[in-house]
């Protein structure tokens, strides 16, 4: 169970919070400037408006397990965020009943501090609308868009270059690299360190498989339009499969909303 525990956190941890008919080097210098045009897009104060799916699945000797996690919103760098959260989980430990929680979130300092709402919540709490609290450490549920782009263009192996795709009207370079699961293991150690004592005594590889990522590039402007992440795992007494796909948009856009604080809120007792 703690093996489960730790692969699922880790899966998880990497994707909240991140690829021939081309010329390797051109694949690599693409994921490169891919990463200075986001770092200098975040400078500038830009705002993307964003969409995470994810479906995981997970298959041990005690039973079977099914999360799907749909999350939609917008970004006003550095620092604002919003967006609305679904998601369901079936267990075959609960008769494959399924089990939903959504809210909405929203963040005006990069989620040191968060205001959500939502029906378990006002159920939970006794109030309704918007609550304000600070995150838990290790419970920061902000969309870490810096983050996971340093993480996706940042390969390890060799990229493939897969072609030109049109995404909304643009036109994208199309990569793709691997990511061994030793390599995703030392990814999540190097982000922490103190990962390496609650790890302690467990064979990681046997929890954590190979992972593929696809990213989809503007080739006038080389910011990300799409990324995709599939990874899958036998093993152990243990199967496994994660399928993660991020949409990206509104880049040069001014929002029609503000993101701004709540005009009534609670405060988290």
């Amino acid at each position: 169970m703690k093996r489960i525990a730790i692969g699922l956190a880790i899966l998880i941890a990497l994707s909240i919070a991140i690829l021939g008919c081309g010329g390797n080097q051109g694949g690599a210098e693409r994921l490169q400037a891919c990463g200075k045009a986001v770092a200098n897009y975040i400078a500038s104060g830009g705002y993307i408006k964003f969409s995470q799916q994810m479906q995981y699945g997970l298959t041990t000797d005690d039973g079977t397990l099914d999360q799907e996690i749909d999350m939609r919103g917008a970004a006003m760098f550095p620092d604002r965020e919003n967006y609305d959260y679904q998601e369901t989980i079936k267990s075959s430990k609960t008769s494959n009943e399924e089990q939903s929680n959504s809210f909405t979130y929203l963040t005006l300092d990069a989620g040191k501090t968060a205001f959500v709402k939502g029906d378990a919540l006002s159920s939970q709490l006794g109030v309704v609308g918007w609550v304000h609290y600070t995150p838990p450490a290790g419970q920061n549920r902000y969309f870490n868009f810096s983050q996971l782009m340093s993480r996706l263009t940042t390969p390890q192996g060799t990229v493939e270059t897969l072609g030109r795709e049109d995404i909304s009207g643009n036109q994208c370079i199309h990569l793709a690299y691997d990511l061994s699961g030793e390599d995703l293991i030392d990814l999540q150690l190097q982000e922490n360190p103190s990962l390496k004592e609650q790890y302690e005594g467990v064979d990681l590889t046997q929890v954590i498989g190979d992972l593929r990522l696809e990213i989809w590039i503007g080739e006038s402007d080389n910011l990300p339009r799409r990324a995709l992440m599939d990874q899958s795992m036998t093993g152990g007494g243990i199967t496994s499969s994660t399928n993660l796909r991020i949409e990206l948009s509104g880049y040069g856009e001014t929002p029609l909303i503000p993101i701004e604080q709540p005009g009534f809120f609670s405060e988290a007792q």
